[in-house]
């Protein structure tokens, strides 16, 4: 099927190499931020999805996460995914990671394949800022100084023009809120 918008296909990523980045977050540092049960649960559908749905491999599967409950990670690591380990939802973490997807040194196989497909899963808070600027929040952010974020018109950006650009197939699924808070943004 068509996508009129854009005059392109839907990305087949059950076919080809693919990597998948899942990003989630239940729980904030910042004693203000409200926390997210339910979202591990989700992540791990998700995984499910992917690995026996789409057939991607483990190693494939690079998954962060701020869980509120020890069991999520343990439920999440038995699905199958990159280093048997979930790495923290951290600014610094993630952030480095996300500016390296189209490098060679995030694949198993020390290569980007030609016909590498990229998946990315998001769940978590989500604020507008001053200029309606939609902002996915990294757990480790602070409400009232430091709002530790990823701009998602800055990702489309980076996705398209960056090392990530190698991929040439990019399906991205985002689970937050759009809510409008004052802050003070700092990427």
């Amino acid at each position: 099927m068509e996508n009129a918008a854009r005059g392109t296909r839907p990305a087949d990523v059950s076919s080809g190499e693919t990597f998948a980045v899942v990003v989630v977050i239940e729980k904030y540092e910042d004693g203000n931020t409200e926390s997210l049960p339910g979202l591990a649960e989700r992540a791990c559908a998700f995984v499910n999805l992917l690995r026996n749905h789409a057939h991607i491999p483990p190693e494939h599967i690079q998954v962060f996460g701020s869980l509120l409950r020890p069991e999520s990670v343990d439920n999440l690591c038995k699905l199958g995914i990159r280093g048997g380990s979930v790495k923290p939802a951290t600014y610094d973490v993630v952030h480095p990671f996300v500016q390296k997807l189209g490098s060679a040194e995030i694949w198993p196989s020390g290569r980007v394949p030609a016909e590498a497909k990229l998946v990315l899963y998001w769940a978590g808070h989500g604020v507008l800022d001053d200029r309606s600027n939609r902002l996915l929040v990294y757990p480790d952010a602070k409400l009232d100084g430091d709002l530790r974020n990823l701009d998602v018109l800055d990702l489309m950006r980076e996705l398209r023009e960056a090392s990530a650009s190698r991929f040439p197939a990019q399906l991205g699924f985002i689970d937050a809120c759009a809510d409008a808070a004052p802050m003070k943004v700092l990427p």
